[in-house]
């Protein structure tokens, strides 16, 4: 009965866990180079940010938020968005590339400068 009553428990925590918090590694995470990049599809114009990630953390992280804020030339918000990305894996203390992409809603020229950062993250290991 100890057994089967261990096993149980063994099972629980692997079956729920919910892995490292994001927000204790998040510093370890960051945007070491990004670019915009501006294309279009069927559905119309779009804006993307390339760009490179590099994980710090002892950690691997996967289902990433990113935030991207654009800025016009004189500094002002013009558009934002979040976007996860649900395939992507970032391995710890690995260097990847990756591209955010929206639909546009604003004329080229407003988008001349951009912030972007991970909101959050969850750990590779996690189940839910």
């Amino acid at each position: 009965m100890l057994m089967l009553f261990a096993f149980f428990t063994w099972w629980i925590g692997v079956e729920f866990n919910k892995g490292e918090d994001y927000q204790r590694y998040s510093g370890q995470v960051q945007i070491t180079e990004s670019k915009i990049a501006f294309g279009g599809t069927t559905n119309g114009a779009t804006v993307a940010v390339i760009g490179t990630i590099k994980n710090n953390s002892p950690i691997s992280w996967k289902d990433i938020l990113f935030q991207v804020d654009f800025q016009d030339v004189n500094g002002q918000r013009v558009d934002a968005g979040q976007k996860e990305l649900y395939p992507y894996f970032l391995p710890a203390g690995d260097s990847l590339s990756f591209k955010v992409s929206f639909r546009r809603e604003f004329p080229e020229t407003n988008y001349v400068h951009h912030t972007i950062r991970v909101v959050s993250a969850r750990d590779e290991r996690a189940r839910w």
